[in-house]
C-alpha cells in the first residue's frame, strides 16, 4: 500500500522532490507528472521498490527535457491496486 506522499517545495520552481512510503515493497510502482488535461507530462519513476520510504528529485522538464509551463500539476503514485494523487503548482517566481 502506498503511503502518504508530499511533494516539496510547493509552489517548486526549477526542481522538486517527491516522497512516498510502501507498506510492502512492489514490483510495479509508477510516479507520473499529469497536467490539468490529465495528459502525462513525464514518468518520474517506474519499477520495483521495497517497502520503506523513498524520494524522487525531479528537475523541472518534462519527458521530451523541453521546460515544463507554470501552471497547476498532478503527481501520481501507483502501484498494484492503489492509487495516490497529489498536487503541486509549478510557478515560474
Amino acid at each position: 500500500m502506498v503511503g502518504v506522499a508530499s511533494v516539496f517545495p510547493n509552489p517548486a520552481h526549477s526542481r522538486a522532490m517527491v516522497r512516498f512510503s510502501l507498506s510492502e515493497g512492489s514490483p510495479d510502482v509508477r510516479v507520473e507528472l499529469f497536467d490539468v488535461a490529465g495528459r502525462r507530462v513525464r514518468t518520474l519513476a517506474s519499477g520495483a521498490f521495497p517497502a520503506g520510504s523513498h524520494e524522487i528529485n525531479w528537475e523541472r522538464g518534462a519527458s521530451g527535457g523541453q521546460p515544463i509551463r507554470s501552471g497547476v500539476y498532478f503527481v501520481r503514485i501507483s502501484t498494484k491496486g492503489h492509487l495516490l494523487t497529489n498536487k503541486i503548482v509549478i510557478s515560474d517566481r
